[in-house]
């Protein structure tokens, strides 16, 4: 068996270096990007495997109640190379991205042999608003590795080499069950490329073992996929003949976004399934224009076929007739591959003949233009959690959900009194706004206010560990030492469906500080070791355990610990003070004001900060006037 050629010329590899070479410059800023507060935390930020030895049961155990191995096993890589620092999970998933780039092109190339339609279809893949979504969201690096093998898979089909094919089925399936409709793309895809239903017919029969191990490798897939499912990341309850009824709305909505990407939102509702006037206006012209097309041309029907049938096998899955996953009902990411399909037909008339093929090389490259600019204001909404949400309040002002993840956000900030202003105005009826809340106003200080929505939390979600040891956390700041101890055992003893490394460590860091509350300072190290073996990136217990050494008179590896904390969260007030009293117990007000200053910059309403400066400045005078 000969080895696969990617290139027929060099004008083709030309071409494909140009387009990755303009995705790479246009979205290399991602790589300073952080992570954000929707599922990172799950996946990446809070998964103790990634910082462990790797192992077979770790690798193929579903993660959230997903099942992506090699995904994660990605995620393990990037761990091993750079810690879980955000930079390196970015640069990964854009080089996936481009790696999926590559891969439709030489597809394109392949089916319609004509460099136009693969560099348009290529750059249109890459460069889609809608697309961004995937490639700059760390949680979201399944769509990208599946669907970057899955274009590979198509292309060594169509090179006839099935081994390699199957196999990299295999590692789309891996990533991600999207290419459970791999076996069906492949039926339409030999259709189009035959003359009648009857060659087709003796395409699969001389196929039959190749295509069976296609549909047994989408059966283990399906079957994985939904084993790993639990009630935690089910969708709302809608009934069949409701799910139907959305589904044109749903169409419409991906069709009018792939033509004119405007307004995107990270989280849409059934309200954004309305038809406007402009939405109505692009589907109209596109049906009339492709139905005219089709009457003037055999090549285009078949091309038009081809496309939509690739459209409607690829999204059906996500349009949730089946419900999976969470209540969103469209997404951007949804259109990641099934919008080639869209694009298709009018991509492959750019290898047809006649002047007027100038005049739709133009149309595109304006369309490119276009959709390249949108990805890049697109992309800055991704930097953080705050320009995230900030991006879902200007697109749907007074969006709960915006003000719910900005309170979250802001609590991770060690900013409780920002957290609650935009916690009141988010998901008030829920546990887990309940739960912050109270977590914020304990923060302030605020303890009796605190009991109420502590409690309201304790009656709408029984027995979730977060919130015992949140109550535990309540009866530590009255001083009741003993409720504490048996609340936060009996969070510890909790068996959480997610997060459960960063529960057991939240409520082993606890114990620890009310071990230190007591006066016993080795049982307080113990604790935070205890807490940092269950998730060794856990912020607190470094933080906590610093305070420790600092009372067992061990401040160099005190220093070491508040200097790790600020890696892992650079805005913890609270160590950026603790670097500051050992600099001023050395004697080092210069670096002791540095510290504190800095303190008071990631939390302004931080006493102990500005009490401290206070002490460096007057300390620093006196020396001057001596």
């Amino acid at each position: 068996m000969g080895s696969i050629v990617l290139f027929n010329s060099q004008r083709n590899f030309l071409v494909l270096c140009v387009v990755l070479a303009i995705t790479a410059g246009l979205f290399a800023e991602v790589v300073q990007y952080g992570f954000v507060n929707l599922d990172d935390p799950y996946l990446v930020q809070s998964n103790a495997s990634l910082l462990k030895p790797l192992s077979w049961q770790t690798l193929f155990a579903p993660v959230a109640g997903l099942y992506h191995p090699l995904t994660n096993f990605t995620y393990w890589v990037d761990a091993r190379i750079a810690g879980l620092n955000p930079w390196i999970f970015h640069l990964s998933n854009l080089l996936f991205h481009l790696f999926g780039v590559a891969g439709i092109f030489l597809l394109s190339q392949q089916l319609s042999q004509s460099v136009w339609v693969a560099g348009v279809l290529a750059a249109a893949f890459a460069w889609h608003p809608t697309h961004v979504e995937s490639f700059a969201w760390i949680s979201e690096r399944k769509d990208v590795v599946s669907v970057a093998f899955f274009w590979w898979a198509l292309y060594a089909h169509l090179r006839e080499r099935k081994s390699i094919t199957l196999i990299l089925a295999s590692l789309s399936l891996l990533a991600k069950p999207f290419a459970l409709m791999l076996p069906i793309v492949v039926l339409g895809v030999e259709y189009t490329r035959r003359d009648s239903v009857a060659d087709l017919k003796i395409w699969i029969k001389q196929n039959r073992t190749y295509i069976f191990s296609l549909v047994t490798l989408s059966l283990i897939a399906a079957i994985a996929a939904v084993l790993a499912q639990d009630e935690v990341r089910q969708s709302e309850v809608l009934s069949l003949i409701q799910r139907l009824e959305r589904t044109p709305g749903q169409l419409l909505f991906y069709f009018n976004k792939t033509i004119w990407p405007v307004n995107l939102k990270l989280l849409y509702s059934t309200e954004d399934l309305r038809p406007n006037s402009t939405a109505l206006v692009i589907v109209v012209f596109a049906i009339f224009a492709s139905v005219g097309q089709a009457w003037r041309s055999a090549i285009f029907r078949r091309d038009l076929f081809l496309g939509l049938t690739f459209f409607a096998v690829t999204i059906i899955p996500m349009l949730k007739i089946i419900p999976f996953g969470d209540h969103t009902p469209v997404a951007d990411r949804y259109l990641y591959v099934s919008q080639s399909g869209l694009l298709w037909p009018w991509a492959r008339l750019l290898a047809t003949q006649g002047s007027w093929r100038w005049i739709l090389r133009l149309l595109w490259l304006l369309m490119l233009s276009f959709w390249a600019s949108g990805s890049w204001l697109r992309l800055a909404d991704w930097e953080s959690s705050l320009t995230m949400w900030e991006s879902l309040l200007r697109a749907e002002p007074g969006s709960r959900h915006a003000h719910e993840n900005l309170g979250r956000y802001f609590i991770g900030l060690e900013r409780p009194d920002k957290a609650l202003e935009h916690l009141r105005l988010g998901l008030t009826d829920t546990a887990d706004n309940a739960q912050n809340q109270a977590f914020a106003l304990l923060r302030l200080g605020r303890k009796m206010e605190a009991d109420k929505p502590l409690t309201m939390a304790e009656e709408k979600a029984p027995g979730d560990p977060k919130i015992i040891n949140l109550r535990g956390n309540w009866y530590l700041d009255q001083g009741d030492f003993k409720n504490a101890e048996l609340y936060f055992r009996r969070s510890l003893a909790a068996s959480p469906k997610l997060l459960t490394e960063l529960v057991r460590a939240e409520a082993l860091t606890n114990l620890g500080v009310l071990a230190y509350r007591k006066g016993e300072f080795s049982k307080c190290l113990s604790w935070q070791n205890q807490a940092l073996s269950s998730l060794p990136a856990y912020a607190y217990a470094y933080h906590n355990r610093a305070l420790c050494l600092l009372k067992l008179k061990r401040n160099d590896e005190a220093q070491r610990d508040y200097e790790t904390t600020l890696r892992i969260a650079p805005s913890f007030a609270m160590a950026h003070n603790g670097l500051g009293v050992l600099a001023l117990t050395r004697g080092n007000l210069a670096a002791a004001e540095r510290h504190f200053v800095d303190a008071i910059n990631a939390d302004p309403n931080l006493e102990l900060a500005r009490t401290n400066l206070a002490l460096v400045r007057r300390q620093k005078a006196n020396r001057q006037i001596k």
